[in-house]
């Protein structure tokens, strides 16, 4: 959502405003075999994936409420 031709999700089919940013969420299985991550492959280690969600992702106008900082130790 940061890219100035940013990839809206699941609203490029439904085209409802709700569904911009939405994406569907992928097993877990094998997920350390499986790189690169997100949606677009953006994210090369889960190491950085956990980074990217301990910071509360990319605030945007569709980010999720559920999509928090982490506070991780």
């Amino acid at each position: 959502m940061d890219k100035e031709n940013a990839d809206m999700g699941r609203c490029d089919m439904t085209k409802e405003d709700k569904d911009k940013g939405a994406f569907k969420t992928p097993t877990l299985r094998n997920i350390a075999l499986t790189a690169p991550y997100m949606h677009d492959g953006s994210i090369p280690t889960l190491q950085k994936v956990i980074d990217f969600y301990e910071l509360g992702g990319t605030h945007n106008p569709y980010l999720s409420e559920k999509i928090r900082v982490l506070q991780l130790t």
